[in-house]
């Protein structure tokens, strides 16, 4: 693909311009035909380095969750926990409840999470195990999934319907389990065009009609589908591509009653393991939970290993959950937490447009400068060593960013922690990195509206990075003057 100014050319720009070898006119070879792109780069309390149209509002993708995470600590600390209680009502006479069963959710995205240690079965049985143990060996009425926590909608409605049912488009359920994901696996297949066929889905108690629109096809190696939840119905429908395998093929969905799949669930546990239950499993709440009639308590990881996880892996689902627990509930009042919340840093917000918590939305917008005097305030705070190693560390194996292998065998390699934000027709890179002097820079560079590919954008983006750790604050003095 060729450009009549290449992209390329304008990020080696700065690069250059930066170490003092180039001095013509910046902006001569910055533009890139119908894209648009910014970049803004500033020593933590120092000079600036880098500043190509940085209050332009562009869409940053994941980035945005860096607002929903630093705000999140802010509100709660890094050791705050989230709690998921088991109650009874009616009464209790000898081993039988008389009366029902409440899975009260408290927005804990980390329960059952793959992220963390603990399956889905494993944590049942440990509510089976702590029922057991309190000697009950009836239920006489129903279980019940409360998810009341949080009042909106919980679909991300911003989003592409596309991307509606997808496993990274998850209900931000207040009872949240197993990633609200479950698993669908297709048949192996030798035939050209044939329509899929499933072969089971798991976990096995979760129960969906499934239309399969998804065909057999050489032209993928992986799976290339997309599942929905068919409107004004209770049925989901994949569509896309499967490719011809002797091997069964997962593709993964987005549970559309998160808190109904865990009263289900748990009921099965239940009568698996000896303890009777007559009622149904259902979605609903008490009017008042009584502290007598508390069975258990389910504590989730410290907010600050939550955090971690949706920073390095870049978790839709938790960065939604905790805007609502900004917002008490609500996903508008979160966003405008954080915007209080940027006030609060001393951030002027109004450059700031959210919609969700995650960057799944297309209608978010925000500034490169926003992003970056965000970075420079956060590192600051008492929690700013948790969320700076919330960032994925570049070229670092060990670590679980996706940054991890990117630019090995670079001077950025630990020196830089990285949060991306991808979508169609999106990238961003920001962070922290570090120059030859071990000297801070924040940094954040978003191009929106480009025909290059992904990786192509990335290693264009990747420049920006490399170059920033290769700065000497000292011998460039001169060149970061005014």
């Amino acid at each position: 693909m060729c450009y009549p100014i290449s992209m390329k050319r304008f990020y080696l720009f700065f690069i250059f311009t930066f170490l003092g070898v180039l001095t013509f006119a910046q902006d001569k070879l910055f533009a890139l035909e119908g894209a648009q792109s910014s970049v803004y780069a500033k020593y933590i309390d120092g000079e600036v380095v880098l500043d190509k149209n940085s209050s332009w509002r562009l869409n940053p993708a994941s980035i945005v969750k860096l607002f929903t995470t630093a705000a999140a600590l802010d509100t709660f600390g890094p050791d705050y926990t989230f709690e998921t209680k088991i109650y009874f009502s009616g009464i209790r006479k000898g081993n039988k409840i008389k009366g029902d069963i409440y899975i009260v959710g408290g927005g804990d995205p980390s329960l059952a999470s793959k992220y963390f240690d603990k399956s889905i079965e494993q944590v049942a049985l440990s509510w089976v195990d702590a029922l057991k143990k309190q000697g009950i060996t009836t239920i006489t009425g129903n279980i019940y999934g409360d998810n009341t926590l949080f009042k909106d909608n919980t679909l991300p409605i911003h989003t592409t319907y596309q991307n509606i049912g997808n496993y990274f488009a998850a209900p931000s359920d207040a009872l949240t389990i197993k990633d609200n994901n479950f698993s669908v696996y297709f048949e192996p297949s030798g035939e050209e065009g044939e329509i899929g066929k499933i072969a089971k889905i798991s976990p096995q108690e979760y129960e969906v009609p499934i239309e399969v629109k998804a065909y057999y096809t050489s032209q993928v190696s992986r799976e290339d589908t997309y599942l929905n939840f068919v409107p004004l119905s209770e049925k989901m429908q994949i569509r896309g591509r499967l490719p011809l395998t002797k091997q069964k093929t997962e593709v993964l969905g987005a549970i559309a009653s998160p808190a109904l799949f865990t009263a289900k669930f748990f009921k099965a546990k239940l009568m698996e393991n000896g303890i009777k239950v007559k009622g149904k499993a259902l979605v609903g709440s008490s009017d008042n939970y009584l502290p007598e009639n508390l069975l258990y308590t389910h504590l989730s990881a410290p907010l600050k290993e939550i955090v971690q996880k949706t920073n390095k892996r870049s978790l839709n689902l938790y960065a939604d959950i905790l805007l609502r627990h900004l917002g008490k509930g609500s996903a508008e009042e979160g966003i405008d937490a954080i915007k209080s919340y940027l006030e609060k840093m001393g951030i002027d917000s109004t450059d700031t447009n959210l919609f969700d918590g995650s960057g799944l939305a297309r209608s978010n917008s925000t500034t490169c400068k926003t992003i970056v005097s965000l970075l420079e305030q956060v590192q600051k705070q008492p929690y700013g060593q948790d969320f700076i190693e919330s960032l994925s560390v570049v070229g670092d194996e060990n670590d679980i960013g996706n940054m991890s292998n990117r630019m090995k065998d670079t001077l950025a390699v630990g020196k830089a922690r990285v949060k991306t934000g991808s979508i169609e027709g999106v990238r961003a890179h920001a962070g922290y990195v570090q120059d030859r002097q071990n000297k801070l820079i924040a940094f954040c560079v978003i191009s929106n509206n480009f025909t290059l590919s992904r990786a192509e954008i990335d290693a264009l983006q990747e420049e920006i990075i490399l170059s920033l750790a290769s700065l000497n604050k000292k011998a460039d003095k001169r060149t970061n003057k005014k």
